[in-house]
This record gives C-alpha cells, structure tokens and sequence, in this order.
C-alpha cells in the first residue's frame, strides 16, 4: 500500500504524520509520500525522518483583508492543480490528512481523484 501523508505547518500536525509513517512502513511493503509546503517544519523534519517531500502550495485561513482572503482562495487552487499532480504521479492508494490548511488541497484533490482519504485531527479541543 502506499499512503500520500498531507502534514505541514507545526509540529502538532508533523509529528503524528511521521509516527503513522513509522507505523505502516515498519510493516511488510508499505511506501509513504509527504505533502507539505516548503516554509513550514516540514520542509526540515520529513526529510530528516527519511520520508519524500513533495511541495505544494498552502496557506493558512486567516482573517483578514479581502485581498488576503483572495490570496488565500488562490493559494487552494494552485496546491490543489499540483496535488492532483502529485496524485497522478505518486498513484496513492490513500490519503491522510493530518490536519491544518496543508491537509486542505491535498484532501480536495484526492476527492477530486476518487482516491480514499481520511482526516487525522488529534487536536479536537484546543490545548
């Protein structure tokens, strides 16, 4: 099986996805990719935990301006045309969503793709 991990941001999100990395490949033949953005912790921690990177466009929803909110929705959009890229090219057999706005385009894509996706929100209730 192959599982695409959506996981970005902070460490509340990375963390979790590397240890269901760590879990599935542990067994039998088992392969995992990671979603992220190239500014967050991830862009250090994946690759340093021996995990692929692959880079897409996400911001987080934040208040502001309109034209903040328009570059935000832009945002989506385009890590959502370069995660069904990665889809097409990685061919996961699921995906998890760890969480965040990284999770956000690459849950909408998977959808988009008809590939399995599941969401992983460990933090239900602030702190």
């Amino acid at each position: 099986m192959k599982l695409l991990i959506a996981a970005g941001g902070t460490g509340g999100h990375i963390f979790p996805g590397i240890s269901v990395a760590e879990a599935l490949t542990g067994q039998a033949e088992h392969a995992v990719v990671f979603a992220g953005t190239r500014y967050g912790l991830e862009e250090k921690l994946i690759p340093q935990s021996g995990y692929k990177l692959a880079r897409i466009e996400a911001r987080p929803f934040t208040g502001g301006s309109v034209a903040a909110k328009a570059r935000t929705i832009a945002a989506v959009l385009r890590g959502t045309l370069q995660a069904r890229r990665l889809i097409r090219a990685e061919k996961p057999d699921a995906i998890l969503g760890m969480g965040g706005f990284t999770s956000v385009p690459v849950v909408i894509a998977g959808l988009l793709s008809r590939v399995p996706c599941f969401i992983h929100e460990q933090n239900v209730s602030p702190g």
